[in-house]
C-alpha cells in the first residue's frame, strides 16, 4: 500500500562519485535520505522538531538494488514512497530514475525510539495517516 509519495530530483555532483566517475553506492542512501526527509515534511512530520522534543528515527534496515550506473552531472528522479506503518516502524521504498531509466530501486525501514532508543509509538500523523487508509 502507498500512503504517501513524493518526488525528489537531484544532479550528481562530483564528490557523489567515486574514483571512475560512477556513483559511489553510499551516495544512494544520502539521497534516499534527503527524498524519505522530504517525504515525511509532506506529511506535516519535520525530523528535526522530532529530535529536538527528544524522538529519533534511526535506520532498522537499508537495502539496495543497483541496475545502471550513475555518472557526474547525471539528472535523477527519486520517488519516495511510504509503504509500510506499523505500530513503531515505518517503510519508505525508492525508485531511482534518469529519464524513462530505472538506476536503482531500495528501502529503508524505520522505527520511532526516545533518546535512549527504546521504542515509541508512531507519530500520531503518521497513525492518522494509517488509519485513513485502512477504512
Amino acid at each position: 500500500m502507498i500512503y504517501a509519495k513524493n518526488t525528489t530530483k537531484h544532479t550528481v555532483r562530483h564528490s557523489d562519485t567515486d574514483d571512475w566517475g560512477i556513483g559511489y553506492y553510499g551516495s544512494y542512501f544520502a539521497w534516499y535520505e534527503a527524498g524519505r526527509t522530504e517525504l515525511l515534511k509532506k506529511i506535516g512530520i519535520n525530523v528535526r522538531n522530532l529530535e529536538q522534543k527528544g524522538t529519533l528515527v534511526p535506520v532498522l534496515e537499508a537495502k539496495n538494488n543497483y541496475f545502471a550506473p550513475v555518472k557526474f552531472e547525471d539528472r535523477l528522479t527519486l520517488e519516495s514512497a511510504l509503504t509500510e506503518i506499523g505500530n513503531t516502524h515505518f517503510k519508505v521504498d525508492f525508485t531511482l530514475s534518469r529519464g524513462k531509466q530505472v538506476l536503482s530501486m531500495g528501502h529503508t525501514v524505520h522505527v520511532f525510539t526516545d533518546k535512549n532508543l527504546k521504542k515509541k509509538k508512531i507519530h500520531e500523523k503518521m497513525n492518522a495517516l494509517k488509519k485513513r487508509h485502512e477504512k
